[in-house]
């Protein structure tokens, strides 16, 4: 029986627990203790109850950075906002992560979005390993790469912020008698192994070479949509809230197209101000395998797990990103001919982007394709698969 450790440090919702629920579920059927460092206690027990997983709170940085980029261009720039940018407030930090780690002596570490953690588990002995769909995953190279050429940078300023960060970092280690950094990315190049848990087709990082990727987890079962009526084509949407949603909600009531909403933090007054005979807001978590069954095409904010869901279903997506890393994660749907994107709040663009899915079966056609590769995937077959890894990589010497 081996101990090991989920950590979730970084970002937000259920797609950084809902993936590991089967794997976590088949480390306790062999006997492991499974133990998790969450950043957010409160969906613990709805992810994985019953499943005799051990809670914990996993330290995170929960106050504004002292020195904030506001405009992030490379990985460094999220690590500066996150704790790296004052060795002070990062030496807490890694304190506190060692803390667990000293208490809880796990044989392997499972690292989702969590950077201070893996700076913490530097010189000690458990086996370690990021997860992710991708983005939390970087390529491990000196400097990080470039997330948003858009964005105005030098490459005197971007190698001055990593200069930077790793010495704050190493200053730390150095504070714990730990080997230091040689390169900032060298925190995701000294691991076990690196679990990508998504296809190639929807990796944020596409250059990435010689991947293993282990699929995408079994979908949870929820409520069946509840569809208005109608006999136009069906439109599912899983959306937070954002500038342009007004504006996106008063086209499908004017298009009267059935639509099921589900709402990840819309207001009652926005809901109220636009359900209709036509559009309902669903509380509850539907099920996304009917939803994609009966849907011509879903909205979302290219959230990982969701579009993929959609796209390995046939179904084409049009997305509104929210993030940096929701726009990395939509751009090769959009070059697959898989969906769109819907980038600013202009009226004309979000219905341009609505009609060209709904007056072409382009769309379609590309999501059927990488629907079609993958169609003997086992999914369910994945986690147990992925739990018989991480065992395999303690038992390596």
């Amino acid at each position: 029986m081996s101990r090991i450790l989920f950590t979730w440090e970084l970002g937000r919702g259920l797609g950084h627990l809902l993936p590991h629920r089967r794997t976590v579920e088949a480390l306790r059927e062999r006997g492991d203790e499974v133990f998790f460092a969450s950043r957010n206690l409160q969906a613990m027990e709805k992810v994985f109850g019953g499943l005799g997983v051990r809670y914990l709170q996993a330290p995170f940085k929960c106050s504004p950075p002292t020195h904030p980029i506001e405009k992030t261009v490379t990985f460094a720039h999220i690590l500066n906002n996150v704790g790296f940018d004052h060795p002070g407030e990062l030496f807490s930090l890694v304190a506190a992560w060692r803390n667990l780690f000293e208490l809880i002596k796990p044989d392997l570490v499972i690292c989702d979005h969590s950077p201070t953690a893996l700076l913490a588990l530097r010189g000690l002995p458990a086996k370690r390993a990021t997860i992710g769909a991708g983005f939390s995953c970087p390529i491990a190279v000196a400097p990080f790469p470039i997330l948003e050429p858009r964005l105005p940078h030098s490459p005197e300023e971007l190698l001055a912020d990593e200069t930077r960060l790793l010495s704050n970092a190493n200053e730390v280690l150095d504070r714990f008698g730990s080997p230091p950094l040689e390169y900032l990315a060298q925190l995701y190049a000294d691991l076990d192994d690196r679990i990508l848990i998504t296809f190639q087709e929807m990796d944020h990082y596409q250059d990435r070479a010689g991947a293993t990727y282990w699929g995408l987890s079994p979908l949870v079962a929820g409520a069946p949509p509840a569809w208005p009526p109608g006999d136009r084509r069906r439109v599912f949407g899983y959306l937070k809230p954002f500038a342009s949603l007004p504006t996106l909600l008063e086209l499908l009531n004017k298009l009267e197209l059935p639509t099921v909403i589900h709402p990840d933090g819309i207001s009652t007054s926005i809901q109220q101000k636009y359900a209709s005979r036509t559009l309902h807001f669903q509380q509850e978590r539907v099920d996304i395998a009917q939803a994609r069954r009966d849907c011509h095409f879903a909205i979302l904010n290219a959230n990982h797990a969701t579009m993929a869901a959609f796209v390995l279903g046939g179904k084409p997506v049009l997305n509104f990103p929210l993030s940096l890393e929701q726009e990395m994660c939509a751009a090769p749907i959009v070059e697959r001919g898989a969906g769109l994107v819907v980038s600013g709040t202009e009226p004309n663009d979000i219905f341009r982007k609505m009609e060209m899915i709904l007056g072409s079966d382009e769309y379609t056609a590309g999501a059927e394709r990488i629907a079609e590769k993958y169609r003997d995937w086992d999914y369910e077959a994945s986690g147990i698969h992925l739990a018989e890894h991480m065992e395999s990589l303690i038992a390596r010497t």
